[in-house]
C-alpha cells in the first residue's frame, strides 16, 4: 500500500472544535480562545480506507476566522504545532466564527490539507458597566427622641420629642445606646427645644 501522503479527515474526531470566552481586558477588547482534539487517524488516498496516522508523520494545523456571514479567512500564516489560538482584542457586541482544519506532513512529499470544520460562531460579551456602589448609612429605627440628664456617676434620658423613622444620625455622637439626630428634625413636645436631641438608631444599606 502506498502511503506516501494521505490528506487528514477531520469528521473522526469526536471534539472538533471548542471556545471558551477568557477575562475581558479592557472595555474595548476581549480575548477568546479557540481549541481542537487533534485527529488521530486519516484517509489513505490508493483505498479511500481510514487508517491511523503513521508514526513519521505529524499533523500542524490551520485556523479560519471571520465576522458572522462573512467567508471564513486564513488566521494562521503558518501552521500551528498545537490546536490552540488566542484571538486577542476582539470587538465585544460581534459575533466571530472560526474553524479548524489539519496539515499532515511527511519529510518525502508535499504537506496535505484536510477540509475545514464545521464553523462554531461565538457571541463575543460586552463588558458590563460596574455596580453602583453600596452606600451605608446610620437612621432612627424609633420614633421618639430624648435629651440626657446627668445623674450621679452616669445618665438618665428625658421624651422630648419624636423625629421619623429613618431620619440620619450621626454616628460619631452617642451616649450610651442613643446617637444624635439633628434638632431640625424634632417635632418638639413640650417648651424645652435642645440643639441635638438623642434616638435609637441602626446602621442600614
Amino acid at each position: 500500500m502506498n502511503r506516501r501522503m494521505r490528506p487528514i479527515n477531520l469528521s473522526f474526531v469526536a471534539f472538533i472544535l471548542l471556545f471558551l470566552l477568557l477575562a475581558v481586558v479592557s472595555a474595548h477588547a476581549t480575548d477568546l480562545t479557540a481549541r481542537c482534539v487533534a485527529p488521530t487517524t486519516g484517509i489513505d488516498p490508493i483505498t479511500n480506507q481510514e487508517v491511523p496516522i503513521p508514526a513519521d508523520e505529524t499533523v500542524a494545523f490551520n485556523l479560519y476566522g471571520a465576522d458572522q456571514g462573512l467567508p471564513l479567512q486564513l488566521l494562521t500564516p503558518t501552521p500551528l504545532d498545537v490546536c490552540l489560538s488566542v484571538r486577542s482584542n476582539v470587538t465585544p457586541g460581534s459575533t466571530k466564527c472560526y474553524a479548524w482544519s489539519a496539515v499532515g506532513v511527511r519529510a518525502d512529499s508535499k504537506p496535505a490539507e484536510s477540509s475545514q470544520t464545521a464553523p462554531i460562531c461565538v457571541p463575543v460579551p460586552v463588558q458590563p458597566a460596574q455596580p453602583s456602589g453600596s452606600t451605608v448609612a446610620m437612621v432612627t429605627v424609633g420614633t421618639v427622641v430624648y435629651m440626657e440628664l446627668q445623674t450621679q456617676d452616669g445618665f438618665s434620658f428625658l421624651a422630648v420629642g419624636t423625629v421619623p423613622i429613618g431620619t440620619p444620625c450621626d454616628p460619631k455622637q452617642r451616649v450610651n445606646d442613643f446617637y444624635v439626630v439633628p434638632a431640625s428634625a424634632v417635632t418638639w413636645t413640650g417648651k424645652i427645644h435642645r440643639l441635638a436631641a438623642l434616638a435609637a438608631c441602626s446602621i442600614t444599606n
